[in-house]
């Protein structure tokens, strides 16, 4: 098996028609695997339409076994549940977020992706005419890929993935519009062994054995206060992540006396990595709603000269007063506005002309790497 599985899949990737999503592609791929182990990782694709979230999970795909995974472009409230479909040890391609939200779907989706299992009583009616209840029950390890043109979804379900935005700067539109032009021209002639790529799935099954991240107290330790709510949200998921990079590796790695796979940094550093180039990615993404807020901060800021309230962005844009505030405060957590108030006072939003780019919320290598040898020392 190739020591660098996202070596060999990036080489692959570039035989396809798919611009600038390698490491997003890379996410799904090993976040299909982590299925099979004791957290299975969930991934939420955001973008405009047409920006390719479609196009990106129907190219990892091609990549999968397909009896290892399900396609479905919408689920009714209550068919999860119903169903008869077995979805244990599978990832769930859901094609739109919108084609599923329900308060009673969300609810037994995301039980089910936290306990691995959801039940409920129902009640019918006897032929007799008497009522009775039976429970219906699915019990199931999987995870889900889902897509969504939302900015952001239900805080309930969006905790349990790991979310990332697909750009919708000039720049990847240009590269995308190019790389389709040289695809319609018989410009991209290679061709992925897909069948090899597939009997790498059968590999990965038959040879999981259990890993040791033994510098994973070092991650949370070089974790910066401001991330450290994030990183015990996630923290689970890049553990898992990183499993399945040490088990496709597992033929250079070292092992304890009980057999169990020794995680190097290295494979820390390739989860890293992966996740900051999705962050920065979705740094580049900009919903048509946070512009439209945006602009309108800046056209009072230039042209009134004066900084708008809460108010003045719920009178002007029609929304209601809670959206108005989620709204005000995803542009604020963005990047692109400041709140000057002070707590109990009117909120007084400034525009901002160049936005700083955010850093990962995981520490880098080198900083996990220092504190080791800190550690070691003591």
């Amino acid at each position: 098996m190739n020591n660098n599985i996202i070596d060999e899949l990036s080489g692959a990737l570039k035989k396809l028609p798919l611009y600038g999503l390698d490491e997003q592609a890379q996410l799904l791929y090993l976040s299909h695997f982590s299925r099979l182990l004791r957290k299975p990782v969930s991934i939420l694709i955001k973008g405009q339409s047409s920006s390719g979230k479609s196009h990106l999970m129907s190219t990892v795909g091609k990549f999968l076994d397909k009896k290892d995974y399900l396609f479905f472009s919408g689920m009714s409230e209550k068919a999860f549940i119903n169903s008869k479909i077995d979805y244990n040890e599978k990832t769930l391609m859901l094609g739109e977020y919108a084609a599923i939200k329900s308060q009673e779907g969300d609810s037994f989706l995301r039980q089910a992706l936290t306990d691995q299992k959801v039940n409920r009583l129902v009640s019918w009616k006897q032929s007799d005419g008497n009522s009775d209840a039976i429970e219906q029950e699915i019990i199931a390890k999987f995870n889900i890929f889902m897509t969504t043109t939302e900015q952001s979804i239900h805080l309930e379900d969006e905790n349990r993935y790991l979310a990332f935005s697909i750009p919708n700067d000039p720049q990847y539109i240009q590269g995308v519009n190019e790389i389709q032009a040289d695809y319609l021209n018989g410009e991209i002639t290679e061709v992925v062994d897909f069948d090899y790529w597939h009997k790498k799935s059968k590999w990965f099954k038959e040879n999981i054995k259990p890993v040791k991240i033994n510098y994973m107290k070092d991650i949370i330790a070089t974790c910066s206060n401001q991330n450290q709510s994030r990183l015990t949200r996630d923290i689970q998921k890049i553990f898992s992540l990183i499993e399945v990079i040490a088990i496709f590796s597992q033929e250079d790695k070292e092992k304890d006396h009980k057999g169990n796979i020794l995680s190097d940094i290295n494979d820390y550093r390739l989860v890293y990595n992966i996740i900051n180039k999705c962050n920065e990615s979705s740094h580049r993404y900009t919903s048509p709603l946070i512009k439209e807020l945006s602009e309108f901060v800046r056209y009072m800021n230039t042209k009134n000269e004066r900084m708008p309230s809460n108010y003045d962005v719920q009178a002007y844009f029609g929304w209601s007063k809670s959206r108005t505030s989620r709204n005000c405060q995803k542009a604020v957590e963005l990047g692109y506005m400041v709140n000057h108030s002070i707590p109990g006072e009117e909120n007084q939003f400034e525009y901002v002309e160049e936005r700083e780019d955010k850093n990962s919320f995981l520490p880098t290598p080198t900083e996990v790497i220092k504190h080791m040898h800190t550690s070691e020392a003591a």
